[in-house]
Order: structure tokens, then sequence, then C-alpha cells
């Protein structure tokens, strides 16, 4: 009887630990502030290629510009940094080791993007309410970042391919982040996704119209003043925006949704559990 009770009580903790195992796997971050003030915690990416996904919803908290959404950030042990904004805008930060190779927030980008709205408007509005999953890619020196966005009945598909990236670090980490943003239900995996990113979803916007946003105007991305987040020129997906942040200035990691009541009643179920076989025990003696 003795075993039972023990099997009994080893069953509940089992229970307990896989069920707040289930909740403490998403994430929520509200970042009122400017880039680099909060994030949803940093995942180790290991040496070499990689393939990881993000999925969460996405609330933009000021929809009057593009960038006031989420960012994906990839940085190495040395304080180097790069930013791929919601809005199809990449830089490299930090140091200066990707900075030739990406482009820094001064000067023209240089990720090769596709699927940019015709109308920036429409986007930024949408994405006060949008679904989004987020897959990022390594092969060698090569990042390729796919955003999958829906809100409503309309969807996006942005995709960057950076260029060859000399001296870029083994071991890289991943985090996301933004601006004025508020993102929930943020569920983290190493590996590819199921289904995949690679085919859009139907109506999606994989050709950006005529006189898109991929080649900024010239004299472009000039590096906005302190506290900066201008509005960008018509037509201007060209880059102003937060300063990136010197190093690991990415303070403030998420915390996981609340597991607290889900633990409680599946303690009870337990709890109840060996009092029944504790009567049934004490009957039978």
């Amino acid at each position: 009887m003795k075993k039972k009770i023990f099997a009994v009580a080893l069953a509940a903790v089992m229970t307990v630990t896989s069920a707040m195992s289930a909740f403490a796997d998403t994430a929520d971050v509200d970042i009122t502030g400017g880039l680099g003030s909060a994030n949803t915690g940093d995942e180790a990416l290991g040496a070499g290629d990689f393939d990881v996904t993000y999925t969460f919803h996405n609330a933009s908290h000021d929809t009057s510009a593009n960038w006031f959404n989420f960012a994906v950030e990839l940085f190495d042990a040395d304080g180097n940094f790069i930013t791929m904004r919601a809005d199809a805008f990449g830089v490299g930060a930090g140091t200066g080791a990707y900075n030739d190779a990406l482009g820094t927030w001064g000067q023209d980008q240089l990720t090769t993007w596709t699927g940019q709205p015709e109308d920036w408007a429409v986007w930024a509005a949408d994405m006060a309410d949008a679904d989004v999953t987020v897959n990022v890619k390594r092969a060698g020196n090569v990042l390729t970042f796919t955003y999958d966005m829906k809100a409503g009945s309309n969807t996006y598909q942005f995709v960057g391919v950076t260029p060859e990236i000399p001296n870029l670090a083994d071991e890289l980490s991943i985090h996301l982040g933004g601006e004025k943003v508020n993102l929930t239900n943020v569920k983290f995996t190493n590996g590819a996704a199921a289904g995949g990113n690679d085919t859009p979803a139907a109506g999606g916007n994989d050709t950006p119209a005529a006189g898109g946003n991929d080649t900024p105007a010239a004299g472009g991305n000039d590096t906005p003043a302190a506290g900066g987040n201008d509005t960008p020129a018509a037509g201007g997906n060209t880059g102003a925006g937060t300063d990136a942040p010197a190093g690991n200035g990415n303070a403030g990691g998420a915390t996981t949704g609340d597991v607290a009541p889900y633990a409680v009643a599946v303690l009870a179920v337990a709890a109840a559990a060996v009092v029944v076989v504790l009567q049934k025990k004490k009957v039978t003696e």
C-alpha cells in the first residue's frame, strides 16, 4: 500500500511539473519605451547554422510610425547587434563588426527585402492587432528573416536576406524587442516550424508594388536627433527611428504567463487522489 501511495504522489508531482512547463513556454512583454528598453528574454542559438521561429500577437501602441512594432535582434558575446525591424528595415550596431555589411541607422540598409505593402499606413494600422510568425535562418554567414503577419483579412509576408556578413560570430543569441508595442503569447521554437515559411499565405504580398520601399531615397536614413522617432517622409520606410542601443542594452526580459492558477488546480486534484488512496487503505485495515 505504501508503494501505491508513493506512486500516486510521484505522479502528482510529475503532473504539476508538466503543467507548469506547458504554461511557462510563452511570454508577454509590453514595451512602452524605445528600442532596447525591454525584450522577451535571450535565447542562445549555439554554434553555426540555425532555424528558429517566434509566434506572437503584435499590438502597436502608436500606429503613426512604421517602426512602433516588434523587432528581431541577434547579438554576439562581444556586444555586436543585428536589428531587423517589423517594417523591413535592418541594420548592424555595436562595435562596428556588422555595420559595414548591413549599414547603420545613419546609412542605407543593405539587406534585400521583398513583400512590402504599397500603402504603409494601412500596414501600420493593421499592426495594432496582428498575429505574427517570425522565422530566422542562418546559412553560413547569410541570414534570412521571414515575417508572416495577419490582421483581419489582410496578410503580409516580408522576406529579408542579408548579404554575406564577414566575421559573423559563430555563436549568436536572439530575442524579440521593439518600440511602443505589446507582444503577447510569445512562443519560441528552435527548429523549423511545421509547414515552414517558404510559401506565403493566399493573398500575400510577395512582390512589392512599384514605387515600394525597397531602396531608400538618396540621402535618406539620417541619424535622428536624440529621442528620435521622427515620422519618415511620405512613401519612406527609410529607417528613421530610435538609435540602436550601445552594447547589450536590452534590459528587461519578459515575464512568463501566470501559471499559478493551473498549478493550484492540478495540486488540488493530486491531493484528492492521495486522500482517496489513504481512505481505501484505512477501510481495508
